[in-house]
């Protein structure tokens, strides 16, 4: 099972993707599941460091195994409590804006907020994550940090042994023949149907029924938001000047080319339908259905 110590690396990891420079000094997050693992971030020690740490520790509050046979999967509640030094700075106000940029940044990086992770005996989690926003507290003093800001955030995660996520999905698109590089489809929602249709028949003395297979279609539909420069906007353009007769290559990968090898598959796809929703305040998006070329 993946152990909470893995889990802190993982957080870390995300946050420090945001992390950056205060007054020329890099800065970096660093998180613990034992508070005596808190490592000086000010004090004589901490000024001959290149790197000014921000120490945070993790917590772990239930633990609720998910009651469906034949799967094994839990959901994880802890609390993230993160220590900012705020002495840092030199200034009298936002002394902690800069580890609240990073903070703020990687709760709304949600897109993000999915992956796979492996245990001591290599069996793959597929993980969801969801973070709360920020809640900060009250400027006080740590012993082993100083001056400081506490600041906790509420974590997620719904761990799937052996799981695949929409998020590890990737589908790419670009009209065929074109020198382009496909695009990544930035799927919101999407579906992919197989149907078949036959031939019944009662079997000789008995009450089963034979069917043989005549034809058989593959179905795609991707809802995307409409971006400029991107695929979306091809289809976007194509519904309004009604050329559905474009062939477009489609690919899809539910792998992620290292820890997971997953399911690949192309095709020469056609547009069946395309619409788009178009409502006030809202970003448009659009819809296609897609079919196998002929």
């Amino acid at each position: 099972m993946i152990t909470t110590s893995q889990l802190a690396i993982e957080l870390q990891n995300r946050l420090n993707n945001f992390a950056g420079t205060l007054n020329g000094r890099d800065y970096k997050f660093i998180i613990r599941t034992n508070a005596s693992d808190y490592e000086h971030s000010t004090g004589g020690s901490q000024k001959q460091l290149a790197t000014l740490l921000i120490n945070g520790l993790l917590i772990e509050q239930t633990s609720t195994p998910i009651p469906l046979k034949g799967l094994d999967s839990v959901l994880l509640l802890q609390t993230l409590n993160i220590l900012i030094p705020s002495d840092t700075t030199g200034a009298k106000q936002n002394r902690i804006e800069y580890a609240m940029n990073a903070l703020n940044a990687f709760v709304s990086d949600v897109a993000g907020n999915a992956g796979n992770l492996s245990d001591s005996d290599e069996n793959n989690y597929a993980y969801i994550l969801s973070v709360s926003t920020p809640y900060v507290g009250q400027e006080t003093i740590e012993s082993e940090i100083g001056l400081c800001v506490p600041v906790s955030l509420q974590v997620s995660w719904q761990l799937i042994k052996d799981g695949v996520l929409a998020n590890n999905v990737t589908m790419k698109m670009k009209a065929k023949g074109s020198a382009a590089n496909p695009t990544v489809v930035v799927l919101m929602d999407g579906a992919i149907v197989r149907t078949r249709t036959g031939d019944s028949s009662n079997v000789d003395g008995s009450e089963e029924m034979k069917t043989e297979v005549t034809q058989q279609g593959l179905t795609i539909k991707v809802i995307m938001p409409y971006k400029r420069g991107d695929v979306s906007a091809m289809l976007f353009r194509d519904m309004l000047t009604g050329a559905l007769q474009r062939v477009y290559e489609l690919s899809y990968t539910d792998g992620d080319g290292d820890t997971v090898q997953g399911v690949s598959a192309s095709w020469d796809v056609v547009a069946r339908e395309i619409t788009a929703s178009l409502t006030s305040g809202k970003g448009i998006t659009v819809s296609a259905t897609l079919e196998i070329a002929r």
